[in-house]
């Protein structure tokens, strides 16, 4: 593992140096420098929002779940060293570049529009509870 984070940091380097930028694919930085997965988050809780702490969309998004009392885990990207890898990837996942980018047991349902749609006409609610009866 050490010989190839070596390996992959010196073509970094190389890539630098010769003037190419070029960010590598999502998947090998999941795998090279990522310590965050997103698989596991998402996995790990009913109701999660990748968020940037600033953003008014992120912020309406979290008051409305927050107001339905349905819990969630945000993850906060603006505040992360790796939150523009993680927004790459998810991007790359689910053809979504903006946040909010929320999923619910798994499911991406989409930004702020959608959770706030499916919020409304109770969508939201009925795959919490269709899945917790699983």
């Amino acid at each position: 593992m050490l010989m190839t984070r070596v390996a992959f940091l010196g073509t970094v380097a190389t890539a630098l140096r010769a003037g190419s930028a070029r960010r590598a694919p999502f998947w090998r930085r999941s795998q090279t420098t990522m310590s965050f997965s997103i698989q596991d988050t998402v996995a790990a809780s009913d109701v999660v929002v990748f968020s940037k702490s600033w953003c008014p969309f992120c912020q309406k998004t979290k008051k409305a779940l927050t107001l339905e009392e349905i819990p969630f885990t945000a993850v906060e990207l603006d505040e992360r060293d790796d939150g523009q890898d993680i927004q790459d990837a998810l991007a790359e996942m689910t053809g979504q570049r903006t946040v909010p980018s929320v999923f619910i047991k798994g499911t991406h349902v989409g930004g702020n529009d959608d959770t706030q749609r499916g919020l409304r006409d109770g969508s939201v609610q009925r795959m919490l509870a269709e899945k917790a009866s699983s």
